[in-house]
């Protein structure tokens, strides 16, 4: 009922080569409050199928066109009728959430799922201090130690098949990262992941190493199936001359996931960077089917990331699990909880004068 794709080798060893030699700019549209901004498209091929296989090229035009679509918004743009995804590094649910719920009651969209980074919730905030009315929600409590900078969490729809995977949650040194499975019927599945790279302005060469070699342990398990990854990776995709943002490219595409952000999304007074990003293996040859923008208002310096895969909803929206039973409140009516019932009355001749008139 849906379509999904995986990248063959033949395509991963040209991005290898196009990501090396082909960051494309553009500018933003002049009534945009950012004036000027570089755009991010590794997959722009300007007309020109030299370096594509010819039984993709359709494809890449369509990783392209997505890529050249994203856009600021106001509101969102994306079809109800497809999986949709929100990710915003919040920093801080105690600074910030009641804020999120302002903004989020203004909107007249759910998303499936909000995705969120550096939370900085505790241990005991784990315990459901921050709550979504009709969602269920997972966390990831802040990396021992730190006071913020960390902690991760995922809301999802009450009615959705979704579970915790160990393999996709944890913390290290480099990187905290919290995901689940969500059944899609059919024998299909499709992970949803949000991770937080902590930065690091003193690594070196040995301390990137490890850490590409826990993501890519991380990355062998999650593009199992079709894969969603949200998260602020701390690493500036405009910056492509970089040596260790040209590996994180090579890294995710070698496992056949494309990104779908291309405009900063991290503003200070100075700066704007794109380190906020969503990755995914989900994507046809069909244009607009894959859908991503970035919301202007937001209530940290991170902006709002969203999107829609091409899986719909309606094949899985009314699968209710059991392990999920559904709660319902009754009154029993019962002789012995009548006769029982005039004890917890202070007035016991009013009760009974009100019985005699009933």
């Amino acid at each position: 009922f849906f379509f999904f794709f995986f990248f063959g080798l033949s395509l991963v060893s040209w991005l290898s080569q196009l990501l090396h030699i082909n960051i494309t700019r553009f500018n933003l549209s002049t009534d945009d409050p950012r004036t000027t901004s570089p755009r991010f498209n590794p997959f722009s091929l300007d007309g020109e199928d030299d370096y594509a296989p010819d039984d993709t090229s359709e494809l890449l035009h369509t990783i392209s066109s997505t890529l050249d679509n994203c856009s600021y918004v106001d509101k969102p743009e994306i079809s109800s009728s497809r999986l949709s995804a929100y990710f915003l590094n919040i920093d801080g649910f105690k600074s910030n959430f009641d804020e999120f719920l302002v903004q989020k009651a203004a909107s007249s969209y759910l998303y499936d799922f909000y995705t969120f980074a550096e939370t900085n919730i505790t241990p005991r905030d784990e315990l459901g201090f921050y709550k979504l009315s009709g969602y269920r929600h997972l966390s990831l409590a802040n990396h021992t130690g730190k006071v913020k900078g960390a902690g991760l969490s995922i809301f999802y729809k009450e009615h959705l098949d979704f579970s915790q995977c160990s393999e996709l949650t944890f913390t290290n040194k480099y990187f905290q990262s919290l995901g689940g499975t969500l059944n899609l019927g059919d024998g299909q599945q499709l992970r949803v992941i949000v991770i937080y790279r902590f930065h690091n302005n003193f690594a070196d060469t040995s301390w990137y190493d490890e850490l590409f070699a826990s993501l890519e342990k991380l990355l062998d398990f999650a593009t199992s199936c079709n894969c969603l990854i949200t998260g602020d990776f701390n690493f500036n995709l405009l910056n492509h001359n970089s040596k260790h943002v040209q590996r994180y490219l090579d890294t995710f595409c070698s496992y056949g996931l494309i990104p779908l952000i291309s405009l900063p999304t991290h503003f200070t007074a100075t700066s704007s960077t794109l380190i906020d990003q969503v990755w995914t293996n989900v994507i046809t040859p069909e244009a607009g089917t894959t859908v991503s923008r970035i919301l202007t208002e937001s209530i940290s310096n991170h902006r709002p990331l969203i999107c829609s895969l091409p899986l719909y909803t309606s094949h899985f929206s009314q699968q209710l699990p059991s392990k999920y039973p559904r709660k319902v409140t009754y009154i029993d009516h019962s002789d012995d909880n009548v006769t029982g019932f005039p004890v917890l009355c202070v007035d016991t001749t009013a009760f009974n004068q009100m019985i005699f008139l009933h």
